[in-house]
């Protein structure tokens, strides 16, 4: 049909600040796992992010988007609600909102996002995925490895699960995007139902994306990581998570959440999760391939070289 799209086109949109040692890694992954698109936003970076972004831009590897204020809905709310306005979202059949710090990680098939996709049936609307909180791996300071191989040690299966991300399809028919799944504004009150499942193909209640029960969690009986996750690696290494103090929330930039009693929380090393390196050939050889730049090469050196500064300054 003419004007239709493809049943499984997929974009990633993001949104990013002072992510330069960490982005070409994130980038990598996502290509590697099959997306066929990505939309960056990027805002009040220090680093050389946005600078490699536009490199990554000008290679034709995704999409950058300056994300200036005014932010009336938030920074993240805004900046999906402008990638999504871009071709590569606007014409994509399916989308997810992912942090540089959070990789899809699909069990099935040969690790892609279709694969993920095909499980389900034609009728599904959103595939809902749980998170699984990495910590530092006992590592006492940062350096320059992939986060995939760095960081090894997880949560066990007794906690953080029910925190999720949103593969979703037809993102037009939402009003707001938020970093955990869309949201639908009822109609006079009505809401329309969405035939959301779980990765692992566990039916969720259909008001699921209502905006008065916004979707961030589900019940722990209908979560599992046996399809796919989310590894998210929010705490790295205790110096690289105190330089987060300094940047604030994106959400709620007056409440705190870089605190101590924050990273002993999400310090999750009770059990080694190695099922991301699956996919880490594909993963590694995008990676050597973007390194190939020599711009881009030079930048993220630049980045891991700004960090290393940060992290002694931080130290004086």
């Amino acid at each position: 049909m003419p004007g239709s799209k493809p049943e499984n086109t997929t974009c990633l949109i993001a949104t990013v600040k002072n992510e330069g040692p960490w982005l070409l890694e994130w980038i990598a992954h996502n290509r590697a796992i099959g997306f066929d698109s990505i939309v960056v936003a990027s805002n009040d970076c220090e680093d050389g992010t946005d600078l490699m972004l536009d490199r990554l831009q000008a290679l034709g590897h995704l999409r950058h988007i300056r994300n200036t204020p005014p932010w009336p809905n938030g920074i993240q709310i805004d900046a999906y609600e402008k990638a999504r306005r871009y071709p590569e979202a606007a014409n994509a059949r399916w989308l997810m909102a992912l942090d540089a710090d959070e990789f899809l990680n699909i069990h099935i098939g040969q690790g892609l996002v279709t694969d993920l996709i095909d499980t389900h049936t034609p009728e599904t609307q959103a595939i809902i995925v749980n998170w699984r909180v990495f910590g530092d791996s006992d590592r006492a300071a940062w350096s320059d490895v992939p986060v995939c191989e760095a960081f090894t040690m997880a949560a066990s299966e007794r906690s953080f699960r029910a925190q999720v991300k949103t593969l979703f399809r037809d993102h037009q028919d939402y009003t707001v995007i938020t970093p955990h799944g869309p949201w639908r504004y009822p109609a006079k009150g009505h809401f329309k139902p969405v035939k959301a499942r779980t990765a692992a193909g566990a039916s969720v209640r259909p008001d699921i994306f209502q905006r008065e029960t916004e979707v961030h969690r589900v019940h722990p009986d209908k979560v599992s990581w046996s399809a796919a996750q989310v590894n998210h690696y929010i705490v790295k290494t205790r110096d690289v998570f105190d330089l987060k103090k300094t940047r604030g929330r994106p959400i709620d930039p007056h409440k705190a959440r870089h605190t101590a009693e924050f990273f002993e929380h999400m310090n999750c090393n009770h059990e080694e999760d190695l099922s991301i390196q699956r996919t880490a050939e594909a993963r590694t050889g995008v990676f050597a391939r973007l390194l190939e730049d020599a711009q881009l090469a030079e930048l993220h050196a630049l980045a891991c070289e700004n960090l290393q500064k940060r992290l002694s300054d931080a130290k004086t």
